[in-house]
């Protein structure tokens, strides 16, 4: 069983993932150096985040709609309620295209 803090270490390797973008998740605990991540891999145990993987379901798999994003609404929207909670909101934000650079394919 997962305690609340693996969970938060779970959470935090997807997101990670997301901005470092490896063929495999896997690969951010392999001894290579290219890309083994020390954080990810010092964290958690890779089989222990397979088995959150496998296992942690956030949608009821009877009632979805079938769109791409239909597992995960519920929990986006608990986090946008948190970041708009949580995150000072300021009038002068933006962000540039060249501070983040975004090589990937959006989905149709």
């Amino acid at each position: 069983m997962s305690t609340e803090n693996e969970i938060r270490v779970f959470v935090a390797i997807l997101l990670l993932s997301a901005y470092i973008p490896l063929p495999r998740k896997k690969m951010f605990w392999e001894d290579s150096t290219e890309t083994r991540n020390e954080c990810v891999a010092n964290t958690m145990r890779r089989n222990h985040f397979n088995d959150i993987l496998q296992y942690l379901h956030l949608a009821d798999n009877m009632n979805l709609s079938y769109s791409k994003l239909d597992k995960v609404l519920p929990y986006l929207a608990r986090l946008n309620e948190n970041f708009l909670a949580f995150f000072p909101n300021q009038q002068e934000l933006s962000v540039d295209e060249s501070m983040i650079p975004y090589f990937g394919r959006l989905a149709n």
